[in-house]
C-alpha cells in the first residue's frame, strides 16, 4: 500500500458564502485550544507508537485543532497524512510521522487496517494517530479490543467558550473575520460588508459557545443583514444559511440554463453531498437532463459542505423516496443523516432493505447519538424467522460486547441450528453464546451453554478426531473459564489438562499451527495449578509455555513478545512459591528488559505492564533482601502508574512502604 498524502493546499476562493465556514479555509481566526494543542505536542514527544482520541460534537473544533497540531510538527519535519476514504496509509518509519483520522466513527474498518500497518513499525521514530470523532461511544468501545490502543488516551473537546463575555467577544471576532472574508465569494463583492460588520460587531451577543454555531450565526447575520426587507425571525442560522445557499443555487442552474425542477435539483444536490454522484445516479435523478446537471454540480464544490447533514436532512424528510435510491449508493452515509434528523422511517427503511443494510445498519447503530431506531431495526431483523443464520452471525459480531441484544441473537443463532439437526454448528454457535453471557455476568448460563457445546464437540471429536479435536480443545478452554468463573477450581484444572493434552496431540501432528495455541493452553494450565496451590506442577507447565514463547518470539516478535513477558511474570512467581528466590529474580528481571523494549516502541499499551513487571522485580528483590535495587524498580513502577493513571497504585505504594520499612529496620 502507498501512502496517500493529503497535505493542506493553496487557499482556493470560496464558491459559496457557506464555504467561508468550511475548517481548511480558516477564515475565523483560530481561537484558544492553545493547553491543548501543547499537550497533544507533548503527547507527540518520545518514540514508538501512540493513539489519541479527540471527541466533541460536530461543528466544536476537533478539524481545526488537528490542522494546528499538524503544522506545528510539519514546521519541524514530521510527516503528516491526513486518513481519506479507502485509504490506508502505511508510515515507512523515515521520518515522525502523524496520521490524522476524521470522522473515525464511521470508518473502523479501515482504522482497524491502518491498525495494522502501524503494527508493522518499528518503533525507532515516533509514530502517533490522532482519531477524530463525535463520540466515545459503542464503536471506540469495539475499536479499543485492539491491542495497539490498549493504552490509547481520550480527550473531550470542551465548549470553547464556557462564559458570556468569552462568548459575545467570539461572535464579534466571527463577525469581522467573516465581513472581511466575504468579499472574495462570488456574487458577494457588491456590499459594504466592513460596515455591516462593524454594526453587528459593535452590539456582540452570545450565541453560545459551540464554535461552528458561532460562526453559523454570525454568517447569517451578514447575509441577512445584507438583504432588503426585514431579517427572518424564528428560524436556527442553519436553516437561514440554507435561504442564501439556495440563491447561489438557483443562480447558477439559471447561469447554466438549466430549465429543471428544482426539487430534481435539490434532489441532485443531496446526492452529491452524501456520495459521487455516478452516471447511473445522475440518470435515476435527473434523466435526460443528466449531463447538463452533472456540469452545474461541478460548479458547485458541495464536498464537504459545513450545511450538507441539514440540507440532507430535509430533503429527505421531504421526499421520503430519494432515500429509497441514495441508501444503494451511501448506506452509512444517508442512515447516519437519518438517525441525527430522528427521521420517523428510519428503522422501517432498514427493515424493509436488510438483505443490503444490516451492515452499515450495525456500523451506524455503533456511532450514533441516537442509535435507538437503529437498533429497533436490528431487533425485528433478528426476530424474523426468514432472516439467514449468516445475517445473524453478522449481527451478533457486529454488537458491543455488553449488548443484551447480542446474547439474544447468539441465542436465535443455536436454536436455529439446533432445529436444523446441525451439530458442529450448534456447538460453535454455543460457544459463542457462552461467551455473550460471560460478558453479561451471566455466569450460570454462559456455563450451561459451554458445556453442552464440549459435550458435543468430544462426541464429534471421537467420531472424526482430524476434523474435531481442535474445536473440542478450545471448547474445553472455555469451559475451564467458566468452571474458574462459577468457583469450581478442581473440574476448571481437568478441563484446562485435558485442552493442553489435546494440543500437545494436535501440535505433534501439525506444529505450525497449534505451537501458539500449546504455549497459551500450558500458561492457563500453570495459571490454574497454581490457583490449587500445586506449585511444582506449576512450574513445569509454566516452564513449557516459557519454552515455546521464546521460540514463537523470535519468529513473530510483535505478537509473542507480549506473551513471553506473561509467560516469565508467571515463571517468576511459582518459582518464588518454591522458594527459588535468585531464580525468580531472573524471570522477573526477564520479564521488565522485555516489558521495557515493548514500552519503548508503543508506549501507550505497554507502560502500565511495564509498571507492573517493575513492581513485581521489586518484590523479589526485597525477598532477597536487595533494597537498593528494590527501591530503584518500583519508584520507577510508581512514576509509570502516576503518569499513566494505571491500575495497582495502592500496590506499588505498598510495596515501596515494605522496602522502606525494611531500610529502617536494618
Amino acid at each position: 500500500m502507498e501512502i496517500d498524502l493529503s497535505e493542506a493546499q493553496a487557499p482556493v476562493r470560496p464558491r459559496f458564502p457557506a464555504a467561508l465556514l468550511r475548517p481548511e479555509a480558516e477564515v475565523v481566526a483560530f481561537r484558544g485550544r492553545h493547553r491543548l494543542l501543547d499537550e497533544l505536542g507533548a503527547w507527540c514527544s518520545g518514540a514508538g507508537f501512540a493513539a489519541l482520541l479527540l471527541h466533541g460534537p460536530a461543528g466544536q473544533g476537533k478539524t481545526r485543532v488537528a490542522g494546528r497540531l499538524a503544522a506545528r510538527l510539519a514546521a519541524v519535519g514530521w510527516g503528516v497524512h491526513r486518513l481519506s476514504d479507502g485509504d490506508r496509509p502505511v508510515p515507512d518509519g523515515t521520518v515522525p510521522t502523524l496520521i490524522v483520522a476524521d470522522r473515525a466513527e464511521t470508518r473502523p474498518e479501515q482504522i482497524a487496517g491502518l491498525l495494522t500497518a502501524c503494527a508493522a513499525h518499528d518503533g525507532d521514530r515516533p509514530l502517533r494517530l490522532l482519531l477524530l470523532a463525535r463520540s466515545d461511544g459503542p464503536w471506540w468501545q469495539r475499536l479499543r479490543t485492539d491491542p495497539l490502543l490498549a493504552g490509547a488516551t481520550t480527550a473531550e473537546l470542551a465548549e470553547l467558550d464556557d462564559d458570556p463575555a468569552g462568548r459575545r467577544e467570539a461572535y464579534a471576532e466571527a463577525v469581522r473575520d467573516l465581513g472581511a472574508a466575504l468579499p472574495r465569494v462570488p456574487g458577494q463583492g457588491g456590499h459594504l460588508w466592513s460596515a455591516i460588520a462593524a454594526r453587528l460587531a459593535a452590539t456582540p451577543r452570545d450565541a453560545g459557545g459551540h464554535a461552528l454555531t458561532v460562526q453559523m450565526e454570525a454568517l447569517a447575520d451578514l447575509l441577512d443583514a445584507a438583504q432588503f426587507g426585514p431579517a427572518p425571525t424564528g428560524r436556527s442560522a442553519a436553516d437561514r444559511l440554507l435561504v442564501h445557499e439556495s440563491r447561489v443555487w438557483s443562480f447558477t442552474a439559471a447561469w447554466h440554463g438549466l430549465a429543471v425542477d428544482e426539487r430534481i435539483l435539490h434532489d441532485v444536490l443531496a446526492a452529491a453531498m452524501l456520495t459521487e454522484p455516478t452516471d447511473r445516479l445522475l440518470d435515476r435523478l435527473a434523466g435526460e437532463h443528466r449531463d447538463a446537471v452533472g456540469a452545474w454540480l461541478a460548479d458547485l464544490d458541495t464536498a464537504g459542505h459545513p450545511l450538507a447533514e441539514r440540507f440532507c436532512a430535509l430533503r429527505l424528510a421531504a421526499r421520503p423516496a430519494l432515500a429509497e435510491i441514495l441508501v444503494e449508493d451511501a448506506p452509512e452515509r444517508v442512515l447516519s443523516v437519518l438517525a441525527a434528523a430522528r427521521h420517523p422511517g428510519l428503522t422501517e427503511l432498514c427493515v424493509r432493505h436488510a438483505d443490503r443494510l444490516t451492515p452499515a445498519v450495525l456500523t451506524v447503530a455503533a456511532a450514533a447519538d441516537e442509535p435507538e431506531p437503529l437498533l429497533a431495526a436490528l431487533v425485528r431483523i433478528s426476530a424474523d424467522p426468514d432472516t439467514p443464520v449468516d445475517r445473524l452471525t453478522r449481527i451478533a459480531e457486529g454488537l458491543p460486547r455488553l449488548s443484551p441484544l447480542a446474547a439474544e441473537v447468539a441465542q436465535s443463532i443455536a436454536e436455529r441450528h439446533r432445529r436444523a439437526g446441525d451439530e458442529a454448528g450448534l456447538a460453535l454457535a454455543l460457544s459463542n453464546l457462552s461467551i455473550r453471557l460471560g460478558d453479561l455476568g451471566r455466569d450460570g448460563p454462559a456455563l450451561a451453554a459451554i458445556e453442552e457445546a464440549a459435550v458435543i464437540h468430544r462426541r464429534l471429536a471421537g467420531q472424526q478426531p482430524e476434523l474435531y479435536e481442535a474445536d473440542l480443545a478450545r471448547s474445553l478452554t472455555s469451559l475451564s473459564v467458566r468452571l474458574g468463573a462459577v468457583g469450581q477450581p478442581e473440574p476448571a484444572l481437568s478441563a484446562i489438562a485435558e485442552a493442553t493434552e489435546l494440543y500437545q496431540r494436535l501440535t505433534d501432528r501439525e506444529p505450525e499451527s497449534y505451537r501458539a495455541d500449546l504455549a497459551r493452553s500450558a500458561r492457563n494450565l500453570a495459571l490454574a495449578f497454581g490457583g490449587l496451590e500445586m506449585f511444582a506442577q506449576a512450574l513445569t507447565a509454566i516452564q513449557e509455555s516459557v519454552a515455546g514463547y521464546r521460540v514463537l518470539a523470535v519468529e513473530q516478535p510483535g505478537v509473542f513478545l507480549p506473551e513471553l513477558a506473561a509467560a516469565l511474570s508467571i515463571l517468576a512467581i511459582n518459582l518464588g512459591s518454591l522458594d527459588e528466590d535468585e531464580a525468580s529474580r531472573a524471570a522477573a528481571a526477564d520479564a521488565v528488559t522485555i516489558r521495557r523494549h515493548l514500552a519503548d516502541r508503543r508506549p501507550d499499551a505497554f507502560r502500565p505492564s511495564l509498571a507492573a513487571a517493575l513492581t513485581d522485580l521489586a518484590v523479589r528483590h526485597i525477598v532477597l533482601g536487595e533494597a537498593e535495587p528494590a527501591l530503584a524498580a518500583i519508584e520507577e513502577a510508581l512514576t509509570i502508574r502516576q503518569e499513566t493513571g494505571g491500575e495497582d497504585l495502592d500496590w506499588s505504594l505498598h510495596v515501596k512502604s515494605v522496602i522502606l520499612g525494611n531500610v529502617e529496620n536494618r
